[in-house]
């Protein structure tokens, strides 16, 4: 017998109404993030795929993300809306490598700012951000670490910046355990 797969889908409500929207194929792998800034705007994420998906009431699209010159998206993932603005935290491809970044939304409008390196951080190590939130006022915070498999202890990375995507600053975060444990 054959197996019967269902269509991935995303419930919205707006004003009191809920209805449900079906996703096209390519976005059927995982939904890993959704947020909504506003009543009948939502974003998400899916697996796989380095886009930022826009649903706009009933309308889905891939939403158009200001990039630094010379990179593109490599990795998209987990996705925070406020009532001001939205954060996505992912990397960068460029040239000279993959870089962490966070993807900033203010009145619609994407933009991909890469994180420093902190320092104490090898420059050939790659970071990987998790999750990311910004308060009413608009100040940020993301939260990584690095990839595994690097070599190197794990590390935990605090970045904070704004929800305008200037002035960035990353650190390594203190580790929560005693030394040696």
């Amino acid at each position: 017998p054959s197996k019967k797969t269902y269509p991935e889908g995303v419930l919205l409500e707006s004003s009191g109404n809920w209805s449900a929207f079906e996703l096209p194929a390519q976005y059927s792998v995982g939904v890993t993030s959704l947020a909504c800034p506003s009543d009948g705007i939502c974003y998400l994420t899916v697996y796989g795929l380095p886009d930022l998906v826009e649903l706009d009431g009933s309308t889905l699209s891939t939403a158009a993300v200001n990039l630094p010159s010379g990179s593109s998206i490599a990795t998209i993932g987990s996705l925070s809306c406020s009532t001001v603005s939205c954060i996505a935290v992912g990397s960068l491809a460029a040239d000279l490598g993959t870089q962490a970044a966070v993807f900033v939304e203010q009145n619609l409008d994407w933009s991909a700012v890469a994180i420093p390196q902190p320092t104490g951080i090898p420059l050939g190590l790659v970071l990987s951000l998790q999750r990311g939130a910004c308060d009413p006022t608009g100040q940020c915070v993301v939260l990584g670490d690095d990839y595994a498999g690097s070599g190197s202890e794990d590390l935990t990375i605090d970045a904070t910046g704004s929800d305008s995507g200037s002035a960035w600053t990353s650190a390594l975060a203190p580790s929560p355990f005693p030394t040696g444990s």
